[in-house]
């Protein structure tokens, strides 16, 4: 079995460039804008025919599972086809696997993908990972063995 060459090693050697968090943060908000908005179209008549505020916040908590899942979803989806989502794409970023330096595989998305809606629900505690790696590795990264790299 052939001894993997060290991750900076290789990043250096092929110009792999790391996306700076504050681009990752910016995709991010621009991903879960657009999702919000796929949520409210998908669950608009629940929506329009609560009553009041308390029917509305029971109207959200029943989708709760929905929202999840609809993350899950595009985020494996897009990672997975295109290296990146809509906000990685427009901000010129995307998600490659560690090993290959390439697009992650459906499994690696999903895992990914996954990982990264639960460390969301438990207020964002695999996200503080990426404040203290040199690589901005999130606990999703690391689960997943992905890097986000900058493609500009």
């Amino acid at each position: 079995m052939p001894i993997s060459e060290p991750l900076e090693d290789k990043l250096e050697r092929e110009k792999v460039v790391i996306a700076p968090l504050k681009k990752r943060a910016l995709a991010y908000v621009i991903d879960d804008l657009l999702v919000s908005l796929l949520v409210v179209a998908i669950i608009w008549n629940r929506i329009e025919s609560a009553e009041n505020s308390e029917i509305l916040i029971g109207v959200i908590n029943q989708a709760f599972i929905e929202i999840i899942v609809l993350r899950i979803v595009y985020q494996s989806l897009f990672v997975w086809y295109y290296g990146a989502t809509l906000g990685k794409i427009f901000l010129k970023i995307k998600v490659i696997d560690m090993e290959y330096l390439d697009r992650p595989t459906p499994v690696s998305s999903f895992a990914r993908a996954s990982i990264r809606a639960l460390s969301e629900v438990l207020f964002y505690f695999g996200f503080i990972f990426a404040f203290f790696d040199k690589n901005r590795l999130t606990l999703h990264d690391r689960v997943s063995k992905t890097l986000v790299v900058d493609v500009s």
